[in-house]
């Protein structure tokens, strides 16, 4: 039979040519070190593998297959063009989200690890369809569950919902062939599938039919986003399913998907995301999860958060959607939950009976479950200051452990009484904001605004933030010329040098413009070298951006009182800091001292930016024209210096006299 294979070789040679290709591809991502450039090889890889297999399939379709054996080639082939169009949609994916293979300090991504191990997982199925193909034994059609007329007819092929319908209706010889032909064609994916999907229906029966007849899967099974079983019977509230489970596989109680494309975390972070109390309730309850109870109040999503965590972000999330039954009932539910795994995370870790410890560790919870069942805004402030105040007093006698947690509960707090602010903001409801900056700062807590602030000058703050900056600043919620200090630095900038500093060129542009007078604000002592002006900073954090759009706008024609312009773009390229080095000067002394040939290439760039702003002032007239205004009030303020030295001397000598 093979002889009449080798007829063709050159379908024989594209054969190889993919399975030969496949396996480079996979040692390739097998690889340890990983690059960029070793992504766009794989990807080129994979191209060539795609249309090579296009040509087979071509080849494929157009021949006449004589026999039971030919066409179970056929339906391996079919099976592997599946498994490719699922490797192509996974390389799709990844590329189409820019996927970088090292972080900048060398270090792998999880998530680009588990892309790869999934990707690898599925070149293992292609390989497997490969070797089926190469190393077919005729002797398998005596053993064959299926006659020559049901794999040439495409109605006899079984599909998914065949195979649902079957185990509902408790069709065990439909089971049992349906059931052998995925796992003789490898299709475990569509076993996963359906018994997933029955987990989430709660069909107990036609699950139990379904693991009776397959050696592949078991009640432990993952689907490619990790999810149990167990996880897909919460998503679908499917309680007396949980319970089932729970029996037959308690190994999946700690199962933790870090899935990055979907939902991630143990079960117990799913009834919390889902806000299930009944099923909360009952998997708490459960004997098979008191056992592992300790790890799995522990265990986090891809997010990093604990199921305790959890309940206070959705509680904070709640706080800032509109007010409504729904909304005040699912508060009520994420409450109880975060009052439940309080007591639960002091049972497992405290000691019996706890510490002095341990005990006011207990107290500082209760008195955060108390903040969040205070309903009223102005009342929870008061609750909220007797709550930070006993949060100062014992968090010095807590353990490492222990103080990381209060700090995170401490922050979550913070957040539920800036959360009303920020909506206000994001709302343009004036009134409501300015209620909630007067609360601030009648409770002492104006720093929060700080925060907010420090949020919208992040890095990784949106469009929204912008906005939410513009609105604090322009109802006066804020003044910009205020110190805005954060938890590391200690550095007492003002908003603007924030903005330069984050390459903010949205921001900076608003607050020039909206007041020119704050570009003249200097940076105060003990952070970078200190006296700075907003080219100093940008400078000296490398902000390109930054420096060349301040220096292009105030060469422009935005500005219609020309004196100020002029006076602002000579006061930041001529004044100095503290260690009295103009910008240009500051820019000179990184290329004399640049370590590497990247920051020689930077240095080299700042500087053609501002020897380019200054070359275009003074090819401009008004400028000049400035320019000599200020040396003649320089002259005249010396010549006067000078005429007030000589009469200071007169009246000397006629006193001596």
């Amino acid at each position: 039979m093979k002889a009449l294979w080798n007829k063709d070789k050159k379908f024989l040679n594209s054969l190889e040519f993919i399975n030969n290709n496949l396996m480079q591809l996979k040692q390739n991502m097998e690889a340890d070190e990983q690059s960029v450039e070793t992504f766009k090889r794989n990807k080129a890889l994979y191209t060539k593998i795609i249309k090579s297999f296009e040509n087979v399939q071509a080849y494929a379709d157009g021949r006449s297959w004589g026999n039971e054996w030919r066409k179970a080639k056929k339906a391996w082939l079919a099976g592997t063009k599946q498994q490719l169009s699922i490797l192509s949609h996974r390389m799709d994916e990844l590329d189409g989200i820019k996927r970088q293979v090292t972080k900048p300090h060398g270090e792998r991504q999880a998530d680009t690890v588990a892309d790869e191990l999934e990707i690898m997982q599925i070149v293992d199925e292609i390989a497997d369809y490969m070797g089926k193909i190469f190393n077919y034994d005729s002797t398998q059609k005596t053993t064959s569950a299926y006659s020559e007329n049901e794999l040439s007819s495409a109605s006899s092929v079984p599909e998914l919902a065949d195979l649902q319908k079957a185990c509902i209706d408790n069709d065990e010889p439909d089971i049992e062939r349906i059931v052998t032909y995925f796992e003789n064609y490898n299709k475990i994916d569509l076993l996963k599938k359906c018994a997933c999907q029955f987990a989430a229906e709660g069909r107990v029966d036609a699950l139990e039919q379904l693991m009776g007849h397959s050696t592949r899967i078991d009640y432990s099974l993952c689907d490619k986003e990790e999810w149990s079983l167990l996880h897909w019977a919460v998503v679908g509230n499917q309680k007396e399913m949980l319970l089932f489970l729970l029996k037959k596989s308690p190994v999946s109680i700690l199962k933790n998907s870090t899935s990055y494309f979907s939902l991630s975390g143990s079960i117990l972070n799913f009834t919390v995301e889902y806000c299930n109390l009944e099923l909360f309730e009952a998997l708490l309850s459960s004997e098979e999860v008191k056992s592992k109870l300790p790890e799995l109040l522990l265990l986090k999503g891809r997010n990093g958060k604990r199921p305790l965590a959890i309940t206070m972000i959705k509680i904070k999330e709640l706080l800032s959607a509109e007010p409504n039954e729904s909304m005040q009932q699912k508060y009520g539910t994420y409450l109880r939950m975060m009052e439940r795994l309080f007591d639960l995370e002091h049972k497992v870790n405290a000691s019996n009976p706890p510490s002095v410890m341990e005990q006011n560790f207990k107290n500082l919870t209760d008195k955060i479950s108390a903040f969040y069942r205070e309903m009223d805004v102005v009342k929870r402030y008061a609750v909220y200051a007797d709550l930070s105040k006993y949060s100062n007093e014992i968090t010095s006698g807590l353990s490492a452990a222990y103080k990381i947690s209060a700090e995170d509960f401490m922050q979550h707090v913070k957040w539920c009484l800036q959360v009303p602010f920020l909506k206000a903001c994001q709302e343009n409801q004036i009134e409501i904001a300015t209620q909630h900056a007067n609360l601030f700062k009648e409770h002492g807590v104006e720093s929060f605004i700080n925060e907010i602030i420090l949020d919208c000058l992040s890095y990784s703050s949106s469009e929204s933030k912008t906005l939410v900056f513009k609105f604090i600043i322009d109802n006066g919620l804020m003044e910009p010329s205020k110190a805005v200090t954060d938890n590391l630095t200690n550095n007492g900038w003002n908003v603007l040098h924030w903005a330069v500093a984050k390459e903010k060129i949205s921001i900076i542009e608003y607050l020039i413009h909206k007041d020119p007078n704050l570009a003249f604000i200097k940076t105060p002592n003990g952070w970078l070298n200190g006296r700075e002006n907003l080219l100093h900073v940008a400078i000296a954090y490398g902000q390109k951006k930054s420096l060349k759009f301040i220096l292009n706008d105030l060469t422009s024609d935005k500005y219609p009182d020309k004196t100020i312009q002029f006076k602002l773009f000579y006061f930041l390229i001529n004044s100095k800091e503290k260690n009295g080095e103009t910008p240009l000067a500051l820019v000179l002394s990184k290329l004399n001292k640049a370590p590497t040939e990247y920051s020689l290439t930077e240095a080299q760039e700042m500087k053609k930016i501002i020897e380019d702003a200054t070359t275009t002032m003074a090819a401009n007239p008004e400028f000049q024209a400035y320019l000599e205004s200020i040396e003649k009030d320089e002259a005249e303020k010396a010549k006067a210096a000078e005429l007030k030295t000589e009469a200071n001397k007169t009246s000397t000598f006629c006193s001596i006299m």
